[in-house]
């Protein structure tokens, strides 16, 4: 019942933005690959990296959390259940111990390996994509560690300021991010777009905010907000948000946004 109601809304709300004048129709978008490519091999893993490097996305999103021994792991949850079948928080395993489990538990037909990398490892992979951005999704966990510090101090001696944003539902964190190195460039996750925001920020909003605040989010755009939309796996659906003019879109699935 839970899975039919929540179809026929989403058909509604397809319809709905059918009917919106475009604000600027864009051919192509910025193409965001969401947890590496979380459709074409196991999220958050080396190979799902590859794989939107390899479709040409100019942003490869990954999520990070603080280990035990204050290391950044390449993980989406703050327990290591879902993607591995294993239990223990990522807080409370050892870098090392993290990267021995296998991470195909959400992709079991997946052939190859793939194991929960470290930041470095991914990070890694860019030397031979300059022109891909990664944009590292900060999950603070209840370590009390100065994820702004350590973040700041891996970019800065990687020199990989052109091709790193930090992106955050906490808002605060990324402040302090801002505060401790300002040449890092930051963007905000929310459900529902801003009121306002300052000109030339990014911020990443749930797709089906177009449809609700539609003129919010184009005055943010016309003020030089960058909009990007998330999680967005249907064709369609991608049209229609391009017809509307976001700026990015994140998907699952890199190759299918603009071919």
């Amino acid at each position: 019942m839970v899975r039919s109601f929540e179809s026929f809304l989403l058909t509604f709300l397809i319809c709905v933005v059918s009917n919106f004048p475009a604000m600027s129709q864009t051919e192509f978008v910025k193409v965001i690959s969401h947890r590496g490519a979380a459709g074409v091999a196991p999220e958050n893993t080396l190979p799902a990296v590859e794989a939107g490097l390899k479709a040409g996305a100019e942003y490869i999103e990954i999520d990070v959390h603080l280990t035990k021994d204050g290391e950044f792991a390449v993980i989406h949850d703050r327990t290591v259940k879902r993607t591995t079948g294993t239990t223990g928080r990522v807080k409370d395993l050892s870098l090392d111990e993290l990267k021995k489990l296998d991470a195909r538990k959400s992709m079991p037909s997946f052939q190859g390996k793939a194991n929960i990398p470290s930041l470095d490892e991914v990070l890694d992979l860019f030397a031979a994509y300059p022109n891909a951005t990664i944009a590292i999704e900060v999950k603070p966990g209840e370590t009390g560690e100065d994820i702004p510090g350590k973040l700041t101090e891996l970019i800065a001696k990687r020199k990989m300021y052109d091709q790193v944003i930090v992106i955050s539902f906490k808002h605060k964190l990324l402040e302090l991010i801002a505060d401790k190195d300002p040449k890092v460039r930051i963007g905000y996750l929310s459900f529902l777009p801003p009121s306002k925001a300052t000109p030339n920020s990014t911020h990443s909003v749930w797709w089906v905010s177009t449809l609700f605040f539609p003129k919010r989010i184009r005055k943010l755009m016309s003020q030089g907000v960058e909009i990007w939309v998330w999680t967005v796996n249907k064709k369609s659906r991608m049209e229609k948000l391009k017809q509307f003019g976001v700026n990015g879109i994140v998907t699952d699935y890199p190759s299918l946004v603009n071919g």
